[in-house]
């Protein structure tokens, strides 16, 4: 179940920072949660997350990060958007991606640990 956790929080970060502004994201929404009112990890956030929900969130979460990437040319790249605390599209992007490596790592080494199949990198 900490697997799913850590799965969900990579593709909601992906979603987050693929928006142009940090107040239209709702933390959980899509695993039908409040993160802000969720008072008990175990009895308010693990149930609700499924491996459908995570696998059906990756799916929506790339198409949108790809129609993204197809729009962006070297202008938009460097412009700013109401992300505020980074200096331009191309650095929340790179924030993303180091973010995301990070966390994929730490699942890594948790299948390994585990003993369990490794992730696939396609």
């Amino acid at each position: 179940m900490v697997l799913l956790i850590a799965a969900y929080h990579i593709v909601e970060t992906m979603d987050f920072y693929a928006g142009n502004n940090p107040e239209d994201m709702t933390w959980g929404q899509r695993a039908g949660y409040d993160w802000e009112k969720s008072k008990d990890t175990k009895t308010d956030i693990l149930p609700k997350i499924t491996k459908e929900i995570v696998l059906a969130y990756l799916e929506e979460t790339e198409k949108k990060l790809k129609d993204m990437f197809d729009s962006l040319d070297i202008e938009r790249l460097n412009s700013k958007d109401e992300f505020k605390w980074f200096h331009s599209i191309f650095e929340k992007l790179v924030y993303l991606l180091r973010h995301n490596m990070h966390h994929i790592g730490e699942l890594s080494k948790t299948l390994r640990d585990w003993k369990c199949e490794r992730a696939k990198w396609t």
